[in-house]
């Protein structure tokens, strides 16, 4: 039995959940054209997945007496779209841009919490003009005493280097400017004391999370300079570039207990000792811990991994058939998801967080999760899996433009339920979105006097209802080209709002100004 202070959390956090991917209901929702490019018996044949025990059913099916009318109606068997696919680019961009990369080594003391770290960056300036200094996001450093920087050197040969450190930034000045297009290595020492707190960086019931936690470039724009942010009370604030990463991690006392995910691909040099890596990527993150259990599976050349505990097995191995069938939707609606790995991570952190190549979510759902396909487990958990192609894919300044992350993923949502299971469409509209309302901008920043549940009901659930009326207007096809082409044409950049739009303008010919002015006027 959980204790009353565990039923609490699970319940708070369920309600804070349900504000997550929610929306206003300050219109009736407008009926969209059926959506189905997989119809949901060709997903399950097209996956390796054995039939999950309980096969996630959804057992809510609202009654037309409680379904509020502004729900759009859904069939019991949607006509396939006919949606021509766009066609993909016949050389990656990416692929041929050199980019940065990170090598970084790691000595991790597991029990006393703390890492050595030797970093190199060979950093390449594609940002089009001469850099007379570079810039890192150093977020553990806002932080007392976890970040203790050793030493730091510029070249291969060592070089005395000027360098600021202040307040999560660490600012170095170059003894010569650096011209565009050219690269320099940087690299130093430093020691991690990883706190106790149940955060995507910190240690939480012996789960020991490493995100956000090195030194980090941050995208730069000729017009605007570092793409950098403070914190603010909701949201997140870090912007990521791409780049390439080797992790070279040893785990002292040769620990072979511990059970590691990872944003990339592990190998397994010797006890304790593993390489990760993964390329075109925005962050690179690790997990540690002696209780997590995983459940593997392969699928259009994508291993995904799901990590739980022993008494949320069900919970983990339902989320991973889930993740299976997300990546198989998105993979047809957006494009290939571009890495070799996904893993999904239990966590006791609240609701979810999303990083590149892997996504924790909220320990509480795995507890609360009854085997349905209605269930903020699954919502969740596709929500984040959707961030690999609207945050991994395409990236976006998060403090000043979040819904261009966080509508998009929220909207997926309801794209895997249409797909997946559209019998349960209707809960997602009255759970997960009527019973919220916003009549605020979305396209407000993180440090728009929002609280929690105001800033999600805003950027996330008025999101998705704005790109639901856009659907709504121009037609399913238009809008699913506009997505997949957006997705093509911002591969590996930091796309803003204006160029989501300029896309969009591409296949319609629609004037969009009144929805504009609709949603985004404050």
């Amino acid at each position: 039995m959980m204790k009353l202070a565990q039923i609490s959390r699970t319940i708070i956090g369920l309600l804070l959940l349900g504000v997550v991917a929610c929306g206003s209901a300050e219109t009736a929702v407008p009926t969209v054209e059926p959506l189905i490019i997989l119809a949901p018996t060709d997903v399950v044949k097209a996956t390796t997945v054995p039939a999950s025990p309980t096969p996630l059913p959804a057992t809510v099916t609202p009654t037309p007496e409680s379904s509020p009318t502004s729900v759009p109606t859904v069939t019991s068997e949607p006509a396939v779209a006919s949606v021509t696919p766009q066609p993909e680019p016949t050389t990656d961009p990416i692929a041929e841009t050199k980019l940065s990369r990170y090598h970084i080594a790691v000595t991790l003391d597991y029990e006393q919490r703390t890492a050595e770290i030797v970093q190199t960056v060979d950093y390449v300036n594609l940002t089009g003009r001469r850099l007379d200094d570079i810039l890192f996001v150093v977020e553990p450093h806002r932080l007392s005493d976890v970040f203790v920087l050793h030493w730091l050197q510029v070249g291969e040969v060592a070089e005395a280097a000027d360098y600021l450190l202040d307040n999560g930034r660490l600012q170095v000045t170059l003894s010569r400017p650096l011209p565009a297009t050219e690269s320099i290595q940087i690299t130093f020492a430093y020691t991690l004391r990883i706190p106790e707190q149940p955060r995507p960086f910190g240690v939480s019931g012996g789960q020991l999370n490493l995100g956000d936690w090195y030194p980090m470039i941050p995208p730069y724009r000729p017009d605007q300079g570092w793409i950098v942010a403070e914190p603010a009370n909701v949201g997140e604030h870090v912007s990521y570039d791409t780049a390439d990463f080797l992790v070279d991690l040893s785990v002292l006392g040769g620990r072979t207990d511990l059970e590691l995910a990872a944003s990339g691909a592990i190998s397994s040099m010797a006890e304790g000792q593993y390489r990760i890596s993964a390329k075109q990527a925005r962050n690179m993150t690790l997990v540690l811990s002696p209780d997590l259990l995983v459940e593997r599976e392969t699928v259009a050349g994508v291993e995904v991994a799901s990590y739980f505990l022993a008494s949320e097995q069900e919970a983990g191995r339902d989320a991973l058939y889930a993740t299976v069938d997300a990546l198989l939707i998105y993979n047809d609606l957006f494009g290939p998801y571009p890495h070799d790995t996904l893993s999904v991570v239990s966590a006791n952190l609240v609701d979810g967080r999303e990083f590149d190549g892997l996504v924790f979510v909220d320990r509480d759902l795995y507890t609360a999760y009854r085997g349905q396909a209605n269930s903020y487990l699954i919502a969740i958990t596709v929500h984040e899996v959707a961030h690999q192609w609207w945050y991994g894919a395409v990236g976006n300044d998060q403090a000043a433009e979040p819904w261009l992350d966080e509508a998009l993923a929220t909207y997926s949502e309801l794209l895997f339920y249409e797909t997946r299971y559209p019998e349960v469409v209707l809960w997602w509209w009255e759970t997960r979105v009527e019973r919220f309302s916003s009549d605020r901008s979305v396209g407000n920043s993180i440090y728009g006097r929002f609280d929690f549940n105001s800033y999600v009901s805003t950027v996330y659930l008025r999101g998705a209802k704005f790109l639901h009326e856009l659907r709504a207007q121009i037609g399913t096809e238009a809008f699913l080209t506009t997505l997949k082409l957006y997705r093509q044409e911002h591969q590996g950049e930091v796309a803003t709002a204006e160029q989501f739009f300029a896309t969009l303008q591409t296949y319609t010919e629609q004037d969009l100004s009144t929805l504009r002015r609709k949603y985004f006027t404050e």
